[in-house]
């Protein structure tokens, strides 16, 4: 399955949950934000809980997502993390309130922010945060 960025929001704004979600799901931005409605129960998407993120994921097809969470006392950042990711898996990783997509057949990540995918271990912003969940997304055929 390849992976495409989606386009940005009709205002510009894209935040890091609904294009984390468009993303693995292959939907548009504007298409993923009336299922998180429903599930979060709120008009305004600015931000989203694990719980939000889980549930919508679950609603749009991804039955198996479920968040990971990491314990305070292995603290680690995304670009330790390589040890702990399967191989030719996306994955979506909460970094301090942010979440990335992670793609460990090339080891590189995207977010709401970036261009394109760049390699983890470039990314100064995102890589050093501390890690606090992740999810298997899905898994590339090779």
């Amino acid at each position: 399955m390849m992976i495409t960025k989606p386009a940005r929001a009709a205002n510009g704004k894209t935040w890091c949950g609904p294009y984390a979600l468009a993303l693995i799901t292959g939907k548009t931005y504007e298409d993923v934000l009336p299922f998180i409605r429903r599930a979060a129960k709120r008009k305004r998407i600015m931000g989203m809980y694990n719980w939000e993120f889980q549930k919508t994921a679950r609603r749009m097809g991804l039955r198996k997502f479920e968040f990971k969470k990491i314990p305070s006392t292995q603290r680690t950042n995304l670009s330790n993390m390589t040890d702990w990711l399967r191989p030719n898996r996306i994955y979506v990783v909460q970094v301090t309130s942010h979440y990335v997509i992670v793609n460990t057949k090339d080891w590189t990540m995207t977010d709401n922010q970036t261009e394109g995918w760049i390699p983890i271990s470039s990314e100064h912003r995102n890589g050093r945060r501390r890690l606090c969940a992740y999810a298997e997304a899905f898994r590339i055929a090779d």
